[in-house]
């Protein structure tokens, strides 16, 4: 909700109107301000809590006074310095919540007792704004990469870029790490540190794996912010037609199309590409990706495609890791181009 300073109080305009104060106003009276905390419409403030007037003080403090001079002389002494002035009014009703968001007060928020009016006034007018990271880049192509091919081992620049004032973040409270055992990369960095370089080790994984890098970071209020970065280990699918019957050591020989980015073959799709005479179609599955049975489904139909779970192998690729496969084949030559989903 938002809060503004009305001025001095009155309790009609200029046409003898009734003015309407709202929760949140702040206006004075008698060298006192007094905040709205409901819809007030000829009130004072003198009447206080029971119209919804809360008094704020006067938001001034007092000088301490002039000592008394000295002797006149050449260099006279100087005179004692008088006692401190007393301060501004300051809250009593520490025991107290507020009910409801008043800009930067959130509802259920007390002031302590001896909080000065202007403290008051700042948390009113002047809401804590979170800062966040906007970006962030660990430096690394996020792949896909085969499971059991090498990435990282290498120097890289890592990025980001934040919003929200630069001075709410606690200095040196950067750090980034990553899961996978990996841990903490490095630390003690400010908001404006990048770009941070970065010397990261061999990232290697024999199944699929996603690699997530994370830069967090303190501000002076409120949960920590962070921002992630990911690389991604797959397995490679196949799929495909041939006229010779599935031959497992050449999958891609065969004229198989592969792919890494799945993660499941749960809705994957593939278009078999129209050919004569017809001949048989295949999905190659990584027995890893998934358990029990499969079938397919003509998207353009919806109608069941009947395939078989023809062969099991494994499958050594570029990278030296064995795969074991399943092979699914139509049970019947198709000549038309067909696209079908794997449905698990």
């Amino acid at each position: 909700m938002g809060n503004k300073y009305r001025g001095y109080y009155k309790a009609v305009d200029a046409n003898g109107n009734l003015i309407t104060y709202n929760p949140g106003d702040v206006v004075s009276k008698g060298g006192l301000y007094y905040l709205a905390t409901d819809t007030i419409i000829g009130h004072s403030p003198e009447h206080g809590t029971r119209v919804g007037w809360v008094s704020l003080g006067a938001g001034s403090s007092g000088g301490g006074g002039e000592g008394p001079k000295g002797d006149t002389g050449a260099t006279g002494a100087t005179g004692a310095t008088g006692p401190a002035g007393t301060g501004g009014a300051v809250w009593d009703r520490g025991g107290e919540t507020f009910p409801d968001t008043l800009g930067g007060v959130v509802a259920g928020t007390s002031f302590s007792d001896g909080t000065t009016a202007i403290e008051i006034l700042e948390t009113l007018l002047f809401a804590y704004q979170v800062v966040s990271f906007s970006a962030f880049d660990i430096g690394l192509s996020s792949g896909p990469y085969e499971v059991g091919q090498t990435a990282g081992n290498t120097t890289v620049n890592s990025t980001w870029s934040t919003a929200g004032p630069n001075a709410n973040w606690v200095a040196g409270s950067l750090s980034i790490s990553a899961n996978q055992s990996v841990g903490t990369l490095v630390s003690g960095l400010n908001y404006d540190s990048s770009p941070q370089s970065i010397s990261h080790g061999a990232y290697n994984f024999n199944v699929e794996k996603t690699l997530t890098f994370t830069i967090e970071g303190q501000q002076a209020s409120g949960s920590n912010p962070t921002k992630t970065d990911t690389m991604n280990w797959r397995y490679r699918y196949f799929s495909g037609r041939t006229a010779t019957g599935f031959v497992g050591p050449g999958l891609t020989a065969q004229g198989f199309t592969d792919t890494l980015s799945r993660t499941s073959p749960n809705n994957w799709t593939f278009t078999f590409p129209a050919i004569s005479p017809g001949n048989k179609g295949y999905f190659i599955i990584p027995q890893n990706e998934y358990s029990g049975s499969v079938t397919m489904t003509n998207t353009a139909n919806g109608l069941g495609f009947p395939f078989g779970l023809t062969a099991s192998f494994t499958h050594t690729n570029e990278y030296g890791l064995d795969v074991d496969y399943d092979v699914w084949e139509s049970e019947n030559d198709f000549a038309g181009a067909v696209t079908m989903r794997v449905n698990t």
